[in-house]
């Protein structure tokens, strides 16, 4: 049997849908691929990758934000044809 042990980089493509491969790991196909790996995944792994989404939200709606302004601020400037 083999220890795979999962850190917070592999969550992050995970949630991401970074690796396409991830999901054989997460959603093993057959009773032998099961059998064959134990995951490991520290605590602290599972609680830093929520953080690092919730992150990257953030600045995601912050830089959306920003972009709705501009083009409103856009509008106002722009003359009218």
């Amino acid at each position: 049997m083999t220890t795979l042990y999962l850190e917070t980089n592999f969550f992050i493509g995970f949630a991401k849908n970074q690796d396409q491969d991830s999901d054989v790991l997460i959603y093993p196909q057959t009773n032998e691929q099961i059998s064959r790996i134990t995951i490991v995944i520290p605590a602290i792994c599972c609680m830093e990758s929520l953080s690092v989404l919730e992150d990257e939200r953030r600045r995601r709606h912050s830089f959306t934000e920003r972009l709705e302004r501009e083009r409103n601020e856009l509008k106002g400037k722009l003359p009218i044809i």
